[in-house]
């Protein structure tokens, strides 16, 4: 083949367009199975929920829209969580698509199958994502289809899988999605300015990063590297063109979540306790590890990627695995090191070493393309290269195991998975079911709930938000496990050890948030529970046991009067006559009332965050949330 052949299929990689297809349809057809069998599709339009992990969180997101839908508010103020809370979109940082559907259609919305729906298909569409990535990326068909074979295996072989079955839906597809973008991006940042493609790119980087805001952290990775690996190649005016537009678009397409963040301060708390951010190499300890773990298939990713600038058929070949490599390696770092900023280190920096590992998948696949090309060269000319022909034997001895592990993964059997074994749709598990029932039957208007939160006592599932739902009691001690200084976990009582707290201090804690009931799941924090005069043990389940406090004081520090309906963005009270009211209720900056009154925070010693104070109640007042300006 001539040079100037060469160049011209270079520079129109899909060609050959019902090829092209076939891949794409092969690819959706592969995944959907997969995820159809294990799921299972049977179940997608049932009212089960997903219950596992990061799930029933989730879910209280989703449903928390649906409530506030009738006011036409994305952000509100739920009273019946942690003493009262802001709510809503900007605390969302990953279910803001199925939230915004569950928004728009309001009441008539089953909010199970909303989020079965939105996970069924994100997984669906990852592999064929990465299929067009490559395509953009200037592959041949036959290299496309193999970067998203091994985009696929990595799927259910890595974190990826483990992520999505916990129910952090959204960061895979976001970052596959970020590969993609980058690909098409740099085709047109390599050549004149046109403004129709750089208004198209700024609008998907807009609702991409609505779909999760780390798309724009995987991108940045991906800019970055092919700024430093096409110095020569890019156009100055085009690359600014595109970062303007996609700076816009993301502005104006977050604000809607951006701006009461701002305002209200309500993620940053939250942020600050994440999972994921660790800081050191040992995070690649897990990544790298066992061959049945993933261990070979990513150390082969590695090896095949990292050989792709030497072994590969063209200039622009090699500068497409040298920009992958470079983001990959941006990744690693970032993942290892990024966590020693305190900011940086609320983006959960360490789920980045999947992204890395996604990025060698094209690169990999230029490798094993470039070598497998060289063993059966065009009409047969050529010798058997034994050093190549090893390297790809190795790569299917590789990628057979784990073929294997993929469907293993999707399978029902007892053996070991790297996710949740099938099905994934099971609905609550028996504790939580329990836990449902006895509350629902015993729990009563006038006090919270206290909740210790235990992901071996709750089935492995962070039901608060769940539990406030389905039993329209009031729950404390955070809708999170990690949601801040207001958490009740591993006997870790609002940040401080439950023995710290002397009997006195217990009572005044419990009685300024009029905690009724106490759910208790590790061992010191029932034993500091069942020690206390003030408290008796009213039931037992599995490692819940459920103390009820005696003489819980009501709603109102001061004044009197009875709650009469809360939901989220509503809080409706009756009050008897009096100079003023203090309520049992955090104090946030937006509260208005109905008719309108003077809310006034009250700091109170013993709890961080200002009581609620009427002057001059009314005999009935409705207390909401209106994002401050």
């Amino acid at each position: 083949m001539t040079s100037g052949n060469k160049a011209r299929r270079d520079a129109a990689p899909c060609s050959g367009h019902l090829g092209w297809v076939g891949g794409a349809l092969l690819f959706v057809i592969v995944q959907c199975a997969l995820i159809g069998y294990e799921f299972p599709v049977s179940e997608l339009w049932t009212s089960l929920p997903l219950m596992w992990m990061d799930s029933a969180y989730h879910w209280y997101q989703i449903w928390i829209a649906r409530e506030l839908a009738p006011f036409g508010a994305l952000v509100g103020y739920d009273p019946a969580m942690s003493a009262g809370q802001v709510v809503g979109l900007s605390t969302n940082a990953s279910a803001k698509f199925p939230a915004l559907y569950a928004f728009l259609f309001g009441p008539d919305v089953d909010v199970s199958v909303v989020y079965k729906v939105f996970s069924f298909t994100s997984a669906c569409l990852a592999p064929v994502v990465i299929f067009f990535a490559a395509c953009w990326a200037g592959s041949r068909l036959r290299e496309a289809v193999l970067v998203g074979a091994l985009a696929l295996v990595l799927w259910w072989t890595s974190e990826f899988r483990v992520y999505h079955s916990w129910g952090q839906l959204s960061y895979g597809l976001a970052v596959f999605a970020a590969v993609a973008t980058a690909a098409s991006a740099r085709r047109f940042w390599c050549a004149q300015p046109r403004l129709v493609p750089a208004l198209a790119h700024g609008l998907f980087i807009g609702l991409a990063t609505l779909y999760h805001p780390l798309f724009a952290v995987a991108f940045a990775m991906l800019a970055v590297a092919i700024a430093l690996t096409h110095s020569r190649q890019l156009v100055a005016t085009s690359a600014v063109l595109h970062a303007g537009c996609a700076a816009v678009a993301v502005a104006a397409l977050n604000w809607i979540w951006i701006e009461p963040t701002l305002r209200s301060g309500a993620m940053a708390s939250w942020s600050a306790f994440a999972f994921q951010k660790a800081v050191g190499l040992g995070v690649f300890s897990e990544h790298f590890g066992a061959f049945g773990n993933g261990g070979a298939f990513r150390w082969m990713l590695l090896l095949a990627g990292a050989a792709a600038p030497f072994v590969a058929t063209s200039d622009s070949r090699k500068r497409v695995a040298s920009y992958h490599l470079v983001a990959a390696a941006i990744a690693f770092v970032y993942s290892a090191f990024a966590a020693f900023s305190t900011s940086l280190a609320t983006l959960q920096p360490n789920r980045f070493v999947v992204a890395g590992l996604l990025f060698l998948c094209v690169p990999a696949g230029i490798a094993i393309t470039a070598v497998l090309a060289s063993i059966v060269p065009a009409r047969g000319r050529g010798r058997w290269s034994a050093l190549a022909l090893s390297a790809v034997v190795s790569c299917g001895v590789v990628a057979a195991f784990y073929v294997r592990e993929v469907l293993r993964e999707v399978s029902y059997g007892p053996h070991p998975h790297i996710a949740r074994s099938a099905p994934a749709v099971r609905g609550p598990g028996p504790n939580t079911a329990w836990l449902t029932r006895w509350l629902s039957a015993n729990a009563d208007d006038d006090s919270r709930v206290l909740y210790e939160h235990s992901l071996r006592a709750s089935d492995r599932t962070h039901v608060v938000g769940w539990l406030r739902a389905n039993t329209g009691i009031e729950m404390v001690g955070g809708a999170y496990a990690t949601s801040g200084p207001d958490s009740f976990v591993a006997a870790m009582l609002f940040g401080r050890a439950v023995e710290e707290y002397s009997d006195e201090a217990l009572s005044a804690l419990l009685r300024i948030l009029n905690v009724g009931i106490v759910v208790a799941a590790s061992e010191r924090s029932r034993a500091r529970f069942a020690a206390v005069s003030f408290m008796r043990t009213v039931a037992r389940h599995g490692e819940w046991a459920v103390f009820r406090v005696k003489d819980p004081p009501g709603f109102f520090v001061k004044g009197a009067g009875r709650i009469v309906a809360r939901q989220p963005n509503s809080l409706e009270l009756e009050t008897t006559t009096g100079a003023e009211a203090v309520l049992r209720y955090n104090f946030v900056p937006g509260l208005v009332s109905t008719p309108p009154v003077e809310l006034v925070p009250l700091v109170v010693e013993g709890w961080s965050v200002p009581l609620i104070r009427i002057p001059n109640p009314p005999p009935r007042l409705v207390i909401s949330y209106r994002a401050p300006r």
